[in-house]
């Protein structure tokens, strides 16, 4: 009985596949770091959504994040280069069948962290999440304007380096920030009007 039920569920979820509405967006990001000591996070990335209906879309998003993060106080002045790297699952609901499309989603997944000073270097990855609110506009049934912002949340973030002895001053990778993103969705395989 369990084999059945499987070999049903991947049928269903195969037929769905095979009818969906693949996208593909590209676009351009900036983070505003909850860190004093961040000047903002610069970055792009690219999201594959497949819809599986005219208002449900689940995909794979994966961006860059790069920021610089200074540190100043009487006479130190430590500039550190971090990376943030988010690989998310996505999932979105649109609001609208067509035209201007305002959505609703959530991204979960990976979060790569770098953070490099002089020759010291300090990794990690962690899971983390990104509950998001944007609109697609399109410019005909081929491509359009992707817009979103979203909250980034990275789960025990200890990624950071020390420096001093003492009074040590700790620089960490930015883990909570609020990402805009902005791009070309571009369409692949049919094209309804419905995207």
């Amino acid at each position: 009985m369990k084999t059945i039920s499987i070999a049903l569920l991947l049928f269903c979820l195969t037929g769905a596949l095979v009818s969906a509405q693949p996208s593909l967006a590209v676009h351009g990001s900036y983070g505003f770091s909850s860190q004093n000591a961040s000047n903002g996070l610069w970055g792009a990335g690219a999201q594959l959504r497949i819809f599986l209906g005219p208002r449900v879309a689940v995909g794979a998003a994966a961006r860059t994040y790069g920021e610089t993060i200074r540190y100043e106080s009487g006479s130190i002045d430590i500039d550190t280069r971090s990376t943030v790297t988010p690989v998310t699952g996505l999932l979105e609901f649109y609001l609208t069948d067509s035209g201007f499309r305002p959505y609703l989603g959530t991204e979960a997944g990976l979060y790569f962290l770098n953070i490099k000073l002089d020759d010291v270097k300090s990794s990690a990855s962690r899971f983390g999440i990104a509950p998001k609110i944007g609109f697609q506009l399109p410019f005909s049934n081929a491509f359009g304007l992707i817009v979103e912002g979203a909250y980034n949340v990275v789960f025990g973030n200890k990624n950071g380096i020390q420096v001093g002895s003492g009074s040590n001053v700790d620089l960490n990778s930015s883990d909570r920030f609020f990402s805009l993103n902005a791009g070309l969705a571009i369409g692949l395989g049919s094209r309804r009007s419905s995207r």
